[in-house]
């Protein structure tokens, strides 16, 4: 199993001071990580995630609104072990969409088609009050997204945060959720915080691990088998500084490895 992390300069910092041990750093292809993936991969193999805000299975015409030439370039460029896609729609999606759950499976099959490394799925984060614009819960849909792996033959990218939020807004116990996704099918695994807000209810905030999040990951370590398990704490730039503590990213980092 690989240790995965957050791109952050803390986390730099840290690499360099040798009081971390990670196998990949996980950087998104856009702003603000444009300029920076050749000096880091000379530190640490980066794990591509992402191209943009637009990129998600249930996308708009994915054929034309995703340069797939230049996707598979860089993904072959960092010899990504496959490319983790949100399985998604939006409100914005919908103008175009008389049936969200065909959307959906028509999506998952053009991204597998047309990248050249394998594809695994993201689930999701449900929360009916994210504005302006939020998943649809059909897209959270746990036997659904089971559905579409098998179908598909594809993996599951099991972000906990979203799992947790989903399943809050849902009104069901989390391990329930767990329990009806793919748990074989899991390829790689995102931990990070949640927090709970008044307005909101449950919120994917990116905050440092709580002990109940450590404790699903205990759960989890008997039910799934990832290749690569992700921090998904720190970000680049100050403006995300009051979620990037190279303190709590060294912690973090050590406990993750202590459990896998």
């Amino acid at each position: 199993m690989k240790l995965g992390c957050n791109y952050s300069e803390e986390l730099m910092l840290l690499i360099e001071e040798d009081a971390v041990e990670v196998d990949c750093i996980k950087m998104g292809y856009f702003q603000p990580f444009i300029g920076l993936h050749e000096e880091i991969v000379k530190k640490k193999p980066i794990l591509i995630h992402g191209f943009g805000k637009h990129e998600h299975i249930g996308m708009v015409d994915p054929k034309r609104n995703n340069d797939w030439h230049h996707m598979n370039e860089v993904l072959t460029q960092y010899d990504a072990p496959h490319l983790a896609v949100h399985f998604s729609i939006y409100d914005q999606d919908l103008h175009v969409v008389r049936d969200i759950r065909q959307r959906l499976d028509q999506g998952v099959e053009i991204f597998k088609e047309l990248l050249e490394v394998p594809l695994i799925i993201e689930n999701m984060d449900y929360n009916p009050f994210y504005t302006p614009h939020y998943v649809k819960p059909e897209a959270v849909d746990p036997d659904f997204i089971a559905e579409m792996c098998e179908k598909h033959d594809v993996g599951l990218l099991l972000d906990t945060a979203h799992a947790s939020v989903s399943a809050y807004h849902l009104r069901m116990d989390v391990h329930d959720y767990l329990r009806r996704l793919p748990l074989k099918r899991v390829k790689e695994i995102h931990f990070v915080g949640t927090q709970m807000t008044e307005d909101k209810g449950l919120i994917d905030m990116h905050t440092p691990l709580t002990p109940r999040d450590y404790d699903l990951l205990d759960w989890l370590r008997y039910k799934c088998k990832p290749e690569i398990v992700t921090l998904e704490y720190g970000w680049p730039g100050t403006d995300f500084s009051w979620r990037t503590s190279k303190k709590e990213i060294k912690k973090q980092l050590i406990e993750i490895r202590k459990r896998f």
